[in-house]
């Protein structure tokens, strides 16, 4: 937690000293994303305590609109799957999980003429469905909220690369933005 609370605070003072006018993000700004998120959390914390997990990486689409040069806010949806089939503390073991966030975003734009960092937060559900010898046991859901920081690069006009970090379905998300105005 020492770590990332030190990552963000370079991020957010990298951001604020190369502020400038023209900015890659401006009001009306329509943004479409997807892409992959590493690691797929569950299946790291299975693999922790000695099992074999195996995991689909964390799947992710997202959409922002731009209600001004600074703030967005927008939709995500996250699913991954994580299957055990081994012997976990001395006992056979053979379970699957699918994890499903479906959330509302809210992001603050720093502002740049060459990259779009951004800062802010997820508010949504989760559901993860847990399957037991073929036999669904249960399913838990609730509300959850996790921080996270971004930069979205531009490789065209409309086109952009993008990278964010924070705590939710996984760590570190990677994928391509499509920008409609």
């Amino acid at each position: 937690m020492k770590n990332l609370k030190s990552i963000l605070i370079v991020l957010v003072a990298m951001a604020s000293s190369i502020i400038v006018k023209g900015q890659v993000f401006t009001e009306g700004t329509n943004i479409i994303s997807a892409g992959i998120g590493i690691p797929n959390v569950l299946k790291n914390q299975f693999n922790q305590i000695g099992a074999n997990a195996k995991g689909s990486p964390v799947v992710l689409g997202s959409f922002e609109h731009g209600l001004n040069d600074e703030w967005s806010i927008g939709g995500i949806v996250a699913y991954s799957t994580t299957s055990v089939n081994d012997e976990v503390l001395g006992f056979k073991y053979e379970g699957k999980w699918k994890f499903l966030i479906i959330g509302a975003k809210i992001d603050y734009h720093f502002g740049n003429e060459k990259v779009d960092i951004y800062g802010g937060s997820v508010l949504g559900y989760a559901s993860i469905s847990e399957t037991i010898l073929d036999k669904k046991i249960a399913t838990i859901s609730g509300f959850v909220y996790y921080p996270h920081l971004g930069i979205r690069y531009p490789f065209s006009k409309n086109v952009h690369g993008f990278t964010e970090i924070g705590y939710g379905i996984s760590i570190l998300n990677l994928g391509l933005s499509i920008s409609l105005k």
